[in-house]
């Protein structure tokens, strides 16, 4: 695998070829030899600027090294590999070959459907894969059994529900709960098991959480830098680690050297003077829908701005919620954390990986006219 710029293809081809200049430019006076991949997160692009993140060949193969020895990942492995390669999901995987020698599949055409991911594996005896909650919320909705090739199940992108969860593991689905980010080379925290914490891989030397819950990690597998490019062509190259440290947008809570994550610095909000994760509302949430066997209905809480209280919380349904299941959600949470209105939308904006973007979705329920 050879180091260069891996770009989303749906980007125009001006835009392709405007970063990849700038980056062949950088690259004559430092950063040679590095992984160029544009920030998957949900605020990457934003005020007019692409955030690009330069990864060493160092920095990945240090992930992939600690990913295969923890997994016990062989040559014996089929790694049906369903992420690009510019994704860092998709590209850890390739490092991850290159180390253990398994062999990779590609998912065809990078489309999705849950029979036929079920086809695929039983076809080609695949023993691991990668998936996103979305993905495994469409297993589950199909009912599907796992094959009995499967060994590991790497859930990643976004919080899976208990609920959710238990049913998967009930139908064989051997998940492992994972956490990483693109500036760690993809995934650096892992669990067997739903709130029980994550476990940090070897490759991540320490992390800690600061006052405001803020996450810092330390590893060998972090990135070189970040390079921002403005719409006018301007651009910096910006490293932002401090003295080693990479301190992430992330919040959560270490206890016992496992991780408790309560999600990005933009889904904590406060409503009342109190601080409320958004993550942990969706689990609760999907957690009373399990209760009231409504499972099978697809939501999502988002914030929005109010005046008197800072914030108010709302559920985003695609279809009717049966009267009374909001009710007796209210009733058995705390006042701040009461959902306030139901908002009826057609469908919800997702990245092209199929994550649920909670920014755009509120932003479409406050300006229904936009």
């Amino acid at each position: 695998m050879k180091p260069g710029v891996f770009l989303n293809p749906r980007l125009s081809r001006e835009k392709q070829q405007s970063i990849q200049a700038i980056i062949a430019k950088i690259s004559e006076e430092k950063l040679q030899d590095h992984f160029w991949l544009m920030s998957s997160g949900t605020e990457s692009a934003r005020l007019g600027q692409q955030k690009m993140i330069a990864l060493s060949q160092e920095a990945l193969r240090a992930s992939a090294q600690g990913v295969v020895e923890t997994f016990a990942l062989t040559a014996s492995d089929i790694y049906l590999k369903s992420l690009p390669s510019f994704h860092i999901g998709g590209l850890s995987i390739v490092a991850r070959a290159e180390i253990a020698g398994f062999k990779v599949l590609d998912l065809p055409d990078l489309s999705w459907s849950a029979k036929n991911f079920v086809d695929l594996v039983e076809k080609e005896k695949i023993t691991v894969a990668s998936l996103v909650p979305t993905q495994i919320f469409d297993l589950l909705q199909g009912n599907l059994k796992a094959p009995t090739s499967l060994r590991l199940i790497f859930v990643g992108g976004g919080s899976l529900s208990q609920s959710h969860f238990d049913k998967a593991k009930n139908l064989g689905w051997p998940l492992v709960l994972t956490y990483g980010m693109t500036e760690t080379c993809a995934m650096l925290a892992f669990t067997h098991q739903w709130g029980e914490g994550a476990k940090r891989l070897p490759h991540i030397t320490d992390w800690q959480a600061d006052g405001d819950g803020r996450l810092a990690f330390l590893s060998p597998a972090l990135l070189s830098a970040y390079l921002f490019i403005q719409d006018s062509g301007a651009y910096e190259v910006v490293d932002p680690k401090i003295r080693g440290w990479y301190r992430s947008d992330d919040c959560g809570e270490i206890v016992n050297d496992r991780l408790f994550l309560k999600g990005r610095e933009s889904e904590l909000v406060k409503i009342a003077g109190e601080t409320v994760s958004l993550l942990e509302m969706q689990n609760a949430w999907e957690c009373h829908l399990h209760q009231q066997e409504l499972s099978h209905l697809k939501t999502v809480i988002v914030a929005l701005p109010e005046e008197r209280r800072g914030f108010q919380l709302v559920v985003a349904v695609t279809t009717p919620l049966p009267e009374g299941v909001l009710e007796s959600f209210n009733q058995s949470v705390l006042p701040f954390r009461r959902l306030q209105r139901v908002a009826q939308v057609t469908e919800f904006p997702t990245s092209p990986l199929g994550k649920i973007l909670r920014a755009p979705l509120a932003q479409r329920i406050s300006n229904p006219k936009n």
